[in-house]
């Protein structure tokens, strides 16, 4: 789906700056589709269609403006890669107490390594992922899973993929599974994540928990075989590992 929306939109009109290709679009992506960074005054939301040969992504944003403003206003978006440095300025729009930053595409080289826009950072090093809060297994585990967070091990091409890690049981609540990091390194994707116990004078649910988390995928990935790799710290470290295949 994703490739044939890339493929609609890179046959419009394409402006260049230097290396930097971009232009707006008005195609109406899901929202659940985006990630989003800012705060509750300024927030920008992406998309991240490729990172094969080029980086390819949507960007869009929102200022809360309350006061009309004459003048005309732009944002500026900086691109920040290993060779080299540019800034670009998209036009904005006025509409009552909010100003909105055009939707545009953007095709980057790969070696950009982030975006800055309003001061805030979009990392486009590393993989791009979105942390959500689970019910786990009885016991330490990771899977794969689909949309429908249904066990799988082989994907499409855009189809969303999930990894689920959980921490096993536990005899009350107060456990968390936090991840730390999230890394690809050619096709393995390394993981680690460790879990935090209460405190002694933490007061805590007298029920059996099973905390776990699922880490989503939010970038498309190319065809192959994938391995993750999982170092869990708890009282000790345990390497958990799955493979799912894209296609």
């Amino acid at each position: 789906m994703r490739i044939l929306i890339f493929a609609f939109l890179f046959f419009g009109a394409v402006c260049m700056a230097g290396m930097i290709y971009y232009t707006p679009v008005e195609f109406a992506f899901p929202g659940e589709l985006y990630q989003s960074i800012g705060s509750k005054s300024a927030n920008f939301q992406y998309l991240i269609l490729s990172k094969s040969d080029q980086i390819i992504l949507i960007l869009k944003g929102w200022l809360f403006t309350p006061v009309q403003i004459s003048e005309e206003r732009s944002f500026r978006v900086g691109i920040v890669a290993e060779s080299f440095e540019t800034q670009i300025d998209l036009p904005a729009k006025q509409s009552g107490i909010y100003t909105y930053m055009v939707q545009h595409l953007f095709i980057l080289p790969k070696d950009v390594l982030k975006i800055t826009v309003q001061g805030y950072e979009i990392k486009l090093s590393g993989l791009s992922y979105k942390i959500r809060t689970a019910h786990g297994e009885d016991t330490v585990s990771l899977c794969t899973m689909n949309s429908q967070r249904v066990t799988a091990n082989s994907f499409k091409i855009g189809e969303k993929i999930l990894i689920m890690i959980s921490a096993g049981r536990r005899n009350t609540g107060g456990y968390e599974l936090v991840v730390d990091s999230v890394n690809i390194v050619n096709k393995t994707i390394e993981i680690k994540a460790h879990v935090e116990s209460p405190s002694a004078s933490t007061p805590v649910i007298q029920v059996i928990t099973y905390p776990a988390v699922i880490v989503e995928i939010c970038e498309p990935l190319e065809p192959g075989i994938y391995n993750v790799i999982c170092t869990l710290s708890d009282r000790g470290e345990i390497s958990l590992s799955a493979e799912f295949e894209v296609f």
